[in-house]
């Protein structure tokens, strides 16, 4: 099979005479994988796709940004909005609109590793009574970091109705997207709407019973992602789902196979009953039987009163703030974090011989109590400014609309669930007027826990391979990271200047703006840490963690392209790099090589050690090509790179 030169991932020039695939994608508050999915499905096939996302009512947030996001990485790609009906429900609604000879099911956060849909269309040509090709799979962790290889019972199973009903779960079991279907072998509705759970099962018992043919195609090409929370669930609940799809099992197959059920229960009985963790939720199920909790009204009093004192300690605070022309604004965009909000807030109101304003937007919290609090502050103080958007904009929309509203010279931005420390406004105002050509003003931090309990001293951005060198380098380090971070105090003007901030890149909107500025601004850095920073669960959405990555370097690419070689084109000699070879080149390296005009190539080999993997994907923006070999290195990477960057080895021989 010949791979050509890209125009996605691995990147396969669109053979037309190959059928259509349809791939069904259900999304239910999971569209932060999205870019990763698609892009697995993208890199996957050379012939015509249709990638039909069903958003199954998603309530996230950003949801809507994820979708666009989604349908603007090819046009084969469109979205299905309904009201949530459950993942069967969305299954069999991407399943009736599909157009494809074969269908493809991926959940929103698998991923399924080239060439995989090739291979198994390949497959039926070459096998053309077949109704389904089953690849293995890989099990890795929530990260993508960690993988290994179920046992390999799939690979030593006959695919019969007799694995799909005795040994399912039993050391057996086949993730959705390791199949590739014939279209006309799925019935009209296949999944089970009514099922609590084990759908999975459900549906591939009744595709045997139907007499579907299947085989096994021996490759790992699917990625089946474990989160933590499901490691969590409860043993109970999945028992009972258990004996409830097997009732329904029972139904389709009692007449040829009477001794199913029982075999079911025994594996209940053995498997299920006798967990350790079984019995002991069933124990505190006792414990609780008969116990009348009688204390919602009485919570929701706690939840009022809490509120009430909370605005009170504030409403104190608030007289005090100096009501003459602001030097400085304040602005703090919110979105939930009710139990740190007014520790925020009183943070910054007390800040004494300094005139600010503050300009506090509530980003549609979903915590009504948050936006409680803030409505109890509104028309309080002529430079408390509380503004309540209806709907979500965002957290760079939020920041632009505030800047607007801002009458200081200078904005000061503070996160709600930080801190700043005394004084830090003043030792502010002291710098910026000794120092009146300054643009952009940032200090040192304190990282602090969920307890106000300092972690560390973070100076010059807390990376620990960058150090402060003088301003002059400021510009070349902001390229390796955000270094011009908390406290930041930027010049209207210069905000403005610079666009704002860009919705595009939300998550490291702040970084984006502060090498936008150093295009033109004048940087100063205040070694003094003047900023209270909290890390907790809550602090950054780790399931976003690969868009952050994605952007960073994206961001970084687009930057290092002006401020390196001018915009040129790097046509000079290729900077050559392997895993396997030891040394590997350093950032100072390359970005020497983008200076001189040289590409920058990297193979990665199935054995590439860890410290390699986290230094590409924060670091990938330099490399023009990275070649992977192995499906563990394809998955652990896939997301973290722009288009065209991650190729298969395969494509490296031809090319």
């Amino acid at each position: 099979m010949e791979f050509n030169q890209q125009t996605m991932g691995t990147g396969k020039r669109q053979n037309p005479s190959l059928p259509l695939v349809s791939v069904v994608i259900p999304c239910y508050n999971q569209a932060q994988y999205l870019f990763e999915s698609v892009s697995s499905v993208l890199d996957s096939y050379s012939g015509p796709l249709e990638i039909i996302i069903v958003d199954d009512g998603s309530t996230a947030p950003r949801t809507g940004a994820y979708l666009r996001a989604a349908e603007e990485l090819s046009p084969a790609v469109r979205v299905i909005s309904q009201l949530n009906a459950g993942l069967s429900g969305a299954r069999n609604t991407g399943i009736a609109a599909a157009r494809g000879e074969f269908v493809q099911l991926l959940d929103a956060d698998d991923v399924i590793v080239p060439p995989k849909l090739d291979l198994q269309v390949a497959h039926f040509q070459v096998s053309r009574s077949l109704d389904v090709s089953i690849s293995n799979f890989l099990l890795c962790d929530e990260t993508r970091t960690i993988f290994s290889k179920h046992d390999e019972a799939i690979a030593h199973s006959a695919l019969d109705l007799q694995d799909f009903l005795y040994k399912w779960e039993r050391g057996f079991a086949v993730p959705i997207h390791c199949a590739l279907f014939r279209r006309s072998t799925l019935p009209e509705r296949p999944f089970d709407t009514s099922a609590r759970a084990k759908e999975d099962w459900l549906f591939w018992c009744g595709l045997s019973v139907r007499g579907a043919r299947m085989a096994y195609l021996n490759a790992h090409h699917a990625i089946y992602r474990q989160h933590a929370q499901s490691m969590r669930r409860s043993y109970v609940n999945m028992g009972k789902s258990w004996l409830h799809a097997a009732a329904k099992v029972d139904a389709m197959v009692s007449a040829r196979e009477p001794a199913f059920f029982e075999s079911a229960v025994d594996w209940f009985e053995g498997f299920y009953r006798k967990h350790p963790v079984y019995i002991e939720e069933i124990a505190r199920l006792r414990s609780q039987t008969g116990v009348v909790d009688a204390r919602g009204g009485e919570a929701q009093e706690e939840s009022g009163g809490l509120v009430a004192k909370k605005v009170e300690t504030l409403r104190r605070a608030i007289t005090g703030m100096l009501r003459s022309a602001p030097k400085i604004s304040v602005v703090i965009p919110v979105y939930n974090h009710f139990h740190h909000v007014d520790q925020c807030l009183l943070s910054v109101i007390q800040q004494a011989d300094v005139a600010f304003e503050i300009i506090c937007v509530d980003d549609c919290s979903t915590d009504t109590r948050t936006t409680e609090l803030l409505r109890s502050l509104e028309d309080l103080h002529p430079n408390l400014h509380v503004v309540i958007n209806p709907s979500n904009k965002g957290i760079s929309r939020t920041q632009n609309e505030a800047v607007e509203q801002a009458r200081s010279e200078y904005v000061a931005f503070v996160d709600c669930d930080d801190l700043l420390v005394p004084g830090a406004l003043s030792s502010v105002a002291k710098t910026l007027s000794q120092k009146p050509e300054v643009d952009y003003l940032f200090t040192d931090r304190l990282d602090i826990d969920e307890h106000d309990e300092v972690i560390r001293r973070a100076d010059y951005g807390g990376y620990p391979n960058i150090s402060f060198r003088g301003e002059q380098y400021i510009k070349d380090d902001l390229l390796d990271g955000m270094v011009a971070s908390h406290l930041k105090v930027v010049r209207r003007g210069a905000y403005l200047k610079a666009g704002g901030s860009d919705d595009a890149y939300t998550g490291i909107q702040d970084w984006e703006l502060a090498l936008k500025i150093a295009e033109f601004g004048n940087f100063h850095y205040v070694h003094e840490p003047l900023y209270r920073h909290r890390i907790h669960a809550n602090s950054v959405t780790s399931s976003d963690s690969v868009g952050q990555f994605r952007k960073t370097n994206m961001v970084r690419r687009k930057f290092a392209g002006r401020w390196l070689c001018g915009e040129r084109v790097r046509v000079g000699d290729v900077l050559h790099s392997s895993s396997s070879a030891g040394a590997l080149p350093t950032v100072a390296q390359l970005k020497d090589a983008w200076r001189q005009g040289r590409r920058c190539e990297i193979v990665v080999k199935a054995d590439a050690p860890g410290p390699l993997i986290s230094f590409l994907r924060e670091f990938n923006s330099y490399f023009d090509r990275i070649v992977w070999e192995s499906p563990e290195t394809y998955a652990a990477l896939l997301g973290y790179f722009p288009q065209d960057v991650l190729v298969t080895s395969e494509i490296e021989q031809v090319n």
